[in-house]
């Protein structure tokens, strides 16, 4: 592997990463993704012990719930299992649970697939509209067959009928779910052990392989640099304990919106491997206004339906989105269960101006975010969160809106799409300006927050830069 003349260097698995490697290797490329977690669950089962892992349940399988916490003060890097499920990242005023694994993000999202409202376009270049993105969207679609639950009667249910009288519409989102083999058990984002949620190592990525592509789990990339004919990157192999140095003509840069941001400041500020990195790097970043609301129901409200999110609410096109989903319960605890019955997590999000910045302090990424830089919306989400308990006829005890600081599992922007270099960090394309044929494919990319799940958005945006990839030769 190491010997090889790869034309594609791919680092992360996510949403960005998986659709560009898929494309990129059905395109005739020679495409190595690198990714810093290991094969999960169900596509585990077809590689080495050495690179796959159960999916985390059960009491001693929790422990694998947790690969890092980072945190700003002090500034550390709290490692737990290399091999662990979710990664944390404790800002002063915000906290980013975000995956790892091949895949990414796919094993612990709820599977929304849901396009952002036509007026999110007009933050980005004129080269993208939402005419010209519908083509990209439909191709994510098809891959994902994304479909809402059959269960219609949900609709009707207590919270849904709450956020119905607050005045908001109803829906059933469409979700990344094969609903056939789908076991409603409600753990969806602690992955899917049964193969049914369409996480990407069994759709884009399985195409990827299928195609000639790479895989290299368990890889973490710590340094990126310009070399003869392309870009290096070196970094650890986490199954062996050795170093790794591979090249390829073309990188492209999909670890996640923060890891991106801290492999990009690297290169730039400490290494100086990458100079001429544009100075908006860590400018517009957003926390997608996630906002989780814990409602107390009385105890005679009804069961359970075994899916994970049910329902979705919305006033307008641009007002703030709210899932109504179930507790995640990983243990076989019937005493749990019940008792996490009483409880809904309405989890709300929305367009928050994606004003606040990223930096780099020692090695960790560092957000100056807060409520502060969107104030009108966090009232309004306020306001609702207090319509849900207003409106809920006794059916409902209790609802806690989250305190001061802010929790996201949807960190957007840092290393945007802008019209110029000194505006953004990429093209309307994705390529780093300064850089031929270096790439960012995944949230950073976003100059504006599509105040809905956004990993639709992302792998549509991957859609399209792959295209464009194979069109440049």
């Amino acid at each position: 592997m190491t010997g090889t003349a790869w034309d594609a260097i791919v680092i992360g698995s996510g949403f960005g990463g998986a659709v560009t490697a898929a494309r990129l290797a059905r395109g005739g490329m020679r495409v190595l993704v690198i990714e810093r977690g290991p094969w999960w669950g169900p596509a585990a089962a077809d590689h080495a012990l050495t690179d796959g892992r159960p999916l985390p349940r059960g009491l001693l399988g929790s422990r694998k719930l947790l690969r890092n916490v980072r945190t700003v003060r002090p500034a550390r890097d709290w490692m737990f299992n290399r091999d662990g499920l979710y990664e944390i990242h404790r800002f002063a005023a915000m906290t980013v649970l975000s995956g790892s694994g091949v895949g990414g993000g796919s094993h612990v999202y709820a599977g929304i697939q849901r396009q952002p409202a036509p007026s999110f376009w007009s933050a980005f270049p004129p080269e993208l509209t939402a005419r010209e993105m519908s083509p990209h969207f439909e191709r994510v679609q098809d891959v994902q067959r994304p479909a809402p639950s059959p269960t219609s009667a949900l609709t009707e249910r207590i919270v849904p009928s709450t956020l119905r009288r607050a005045g908001m519409t109803i829906e059933r989102p469409a979700l990344a779910i094969d609903w056939n083999a789908c076991k409603r058990c409600g753990l969806c984002v602690l992955g899917c052990t049964h193969g049914a949620k369409t996480t990407l190592d069994l759709t884009y990525l399985l195409a990827a392989t299928t195609a000639g592509a790479c895989i290299r789990p368990l890889s973490e990339v710590a340094r990126i640099e310009q070399c003869t004919n392309g870009f290096q990157i070196s970094g650890m192999d986490h199954r062996t304990g050795t170093p790794f140095v591979l090249r390829g003509e073309r990188l492209v840069v999909a670890a996640g919106t923060l890891n991106t941001a801290r492999l990009l400041f690297t290169a730039r500020d400490r290494d100086r491997s990458l100079p001429a990195i544009s100075p908006a790097l860590g400018r517009n970043f957003s926390g997608n206004a996630d906002y989780p609301i814990l409602v107390r129901r009385t105890p005679a409200a009804e069961p359970s339906s075994g899916a994970l999110v049910n329902t979705a609410a919305q006033a307008g096109p641009t007002d703030p989105y709210y899932v109504d989903a179930d507790i995640p319960i990983p243990v076989a605890s019937a005493a749990l269960r019940r008792a996490a019955g009483r409880y809904r997590l309405v989890v709300g999000m929305g367009s928050d101006g994606s004003h606040a910045s990223l930096t780099l302090r020692r090695r960790v990424i560092a957000a100056e975010a807060g409520r502060h830089h969107e104030l009108p919306l966090y009232d309004q989400m306020d306001a609702d969160a207090a319509a849900v308990r207003r409106n809920g006829r006794g059916a409902i005890r209790s609802v806690r809106r989250p305190p001061g600081k802010l929790v996201s599992a949807h960190p957007l922007g840092g290393a945007t799409i802008a019209a110029s270099a000194a505006d953004g960090v990429v093209d309307h394309g994705g390529r780093v300006s300064g850089y031929r044929r270096l790439y960012v494919a995944d949230g950073s990319l976003l100059p504006a927050a599509p105040g809905v799940p956004p990993s639709l958005t992302i792998a549509a945006l991957a859609e399209r830069q792959a295209s464009m990839m194979l069109q440049e030769g």
